[in-house]
């Protein structure tokens, strides 16, 4: 993997601009005397091993007390992809109930603190300069330089795949690796699984459609037009509420309320609904949505590595609500002019370090059977995995109150000292401090609430 990346880092490195940068919107001031915050930067080569190869600025944050030996140092790697860890309060800090705690922030290359010298996002795609494995190297370059041996790896979401590439780079650079790595709402692979089990918005809709009224399922599958609103406009909304609304219970309560009411067109949610979609035009949806068009990070990585019929909304075809992106709409073809390139195959890498997953029952962005596959393909690593059957994406974002209040204690403990024992012990403390929870160890050890 690394010899392909040199190898196309010499083919397009020559082109490269020397224009102002581009960065994706940041939250906070990287300036490095910025209020409430000190950013620090780390110089690094934009193609690692090529002569002459242009640089970047890496922006970092180290937060908590890094005084105290006794507690590993949490590598807090942001979800997306575009999203950055610098001035973002992840729930797993207050899930540890320590402010304290020790962790490092970054912001990957082209995001936030961490600007590429492309005069366009564009520009920076066409020179394959936003790859995962890229972003992993950066990283791991950091933790060299900070001669950091004693830390845990946490990565939510897209966080999952760099820290997957993260510690395989490790291994290969013989550099010394986490104590444990925790990923919540695993990606295990690109695109599907053979029998779609891993399209979670389909599995939810379905729930919906098996709950509603014959005649609305009717007017939705045959109907060019229901209720005179667009196809497309509809299967926004349904697509938009399962993956805005975290918990697929939440999203499947939601639309359940408002598509129950179009029995009665003339009531008054049917009638607000059908006229807030009527007015819903793309070319809206585009612009309101980070991910909303073809330069942004987002749609560069997501295209290339895990789907290059990602699609900003969900697809009406003529058969009815199926998402399989039919859409000949070009400002909804994120993906337009791109192929998959560098597709993500967690079954390609073997990984040698404790793993912790934790995985919602209802999570619609990251399903049970992708996490799956992550879990069930990394043979040489002690695992546990957790899974919370009412939470969405994100255990501990999502359940902060609940899960994370709960079971934090147990999770805090096993993270000062991850041995094979303590990952055991927390296997049984997990499944025991939520009713909603079952663990199960890569010995097959299970454990369920009791």
């Amino acid at each position: 993997m690394i010899a392909l990346w040199l190898a196309i880092a010499a083919l397009v490195a020559p082109g490269i601009s020397g224009k102002p940068g581009y960065a994706h919107p940041t939250r906070v001031d990287c300036s490095t005397g910025a209020r409430g915050h000190q950013i620090q930067y780390l110089k690094l080569p934009i193609f690692p091993g090529l002569p002459g190869s242009p640089t970047f600025q890496l922006g970092f944050e180290r937060l908590g007390d890094w005084t105290n030996s006794r507690l590993p140092v949490l590598v807090l790697v942001p979800g997306g992809p575009g999203g950055g860890s610098i001035g973002d309060d992840p729930a797993l800090v207050r899930a540890l109930g320590n402010p304290a705690w020790p962790r490092l922030a970054f912001d990957p290359r082209g995001m936030g603190c961490s600007p590429l010298p492309f005069s366009r996002m564009g520009e920076a795609q066409a020179h394959e300069a936003l790859a995962s494995a890229l972003s992993a190297n950066d990283l791991a370059r950091l933790l060299e330089t900070l001669g950091l041996e004693h830390y845990v790896v946490a990565g939510e979401s897209f966080g999952t795949l760099l820290a997957t590439h993260l510690v395989a780079q490790l291994q290969h650079d013989g550099l010394p690796l986490p104590t444990a790595v925790l990923l919540d709402g695993a990606i295990g692979r690109y695109g599907e699984l053979p029998d779609g089990a891993n399209d979670g918005d389909v599995a939810l809709w379905n729930r919906v459609r098996a709950q509603l009224p014959a005649q609305v399922l009717n007017r939705f599958e045959n109907d060019p037009r229901p209720w005179g609103v667009s196809r497309l406009a509809w299967g926004w909304d349904i697509r938009n509420t399962l993956e805005v609304e975290y918990s697929g219970f939440t999203a499947v309560a939601l639309l359940l309320n408002n598509y129950k009411s179009l029995a009665d067109e003339n009531s008054e949610t049917a009638r607000k609904l059908i006229a807030r979609l009527a007015a819903w035009r793309p070319t809206q949806s585009a612009a309101d949505f980070e991910f909303g068009g073809p330069e942004f990070y987002a749609g560069s990585v997501i295209c290339r590595e895990l789907d290059a019929n990602w699609v900003l909304d969900p697809i009406l075809t003529g058969t009815g609500l199926d998402y399989q992106g039919k859409s000949s709409d070009p400002l909804l073809r994120i993906c337009s002019g791109q192929a998959l390139t560098r597709p993500f195959d967690s079954a390609s890498f073997a990984l040698r370090v404790p793993l912790v997953y934790l995985q919602g029952g209802d999570d619609v962005q990251t399903s049970l059977a992708i996490a799956r596959y992550h879990f069930e393909n990394q043979k040489q690593a002690r695992r546990l995995w957790v899974e919370v059957a009412g939470s969405g994406h994100g255990v501990l974002g999502s359940n902060e109150r609940n899960w994370a209040a709960n079971c934090g204690p147990a999770l805090a403990e096993f993270l000062k000292a991850p041995s094979e024992d303590a990952q055991t012990v927390l296997a049984r403390q997990l499944a025991r401090c939520d009713s909603e929870t079952t663990t199960e160890m890569s010995e097959k050890r299970m454990y369920s609430y009791r």
